[in-house]
């Protein structure tokens, strides 16, 4: 199982030496628990309760490190159903 790392120019993977660049538009689970400074744990048990925003694409779960950054300056709420909230007030009216 890779190892990822937070950098200035993106989040790498250690064991490939893959970065991930800072404009890539959504990433998985280790990169953000990486972004975040979170176990794999915990951030599955924030995600499955919706306090982390999080996408689904098909049986895949996929972050945007724009709602990550937004969830961060919101002060990591971890109530049920954050996540959610925080997506829909950072959409155009």
């Amino acid at each position: 199982m890779p190892d990822y790392e937070a950098t200035s120019e993106g989040v790498r993977e250690t064991r490939r030496g893959v970065l991930i660049p800072r404009g890539q538009l959504l990433i998985d689970a280790k990169a953000a628990a990486a972004i975040l400074a979170i176990g794999a744990r915990t951030h599955w048990r924030h995600t499955c309760s919706g306090a982390i925003p999080s996408h689904r694409i098909g049986r895949a779960v996929r972050y945007s490190p724009e709602e990550l950054r937004r969830w961060i300056d919101a002060g990591c709420p971890t109530t049920p159903g954050a996540g959610e909230r925080l997506r829909h007030a950072g959409e155009a009216p």
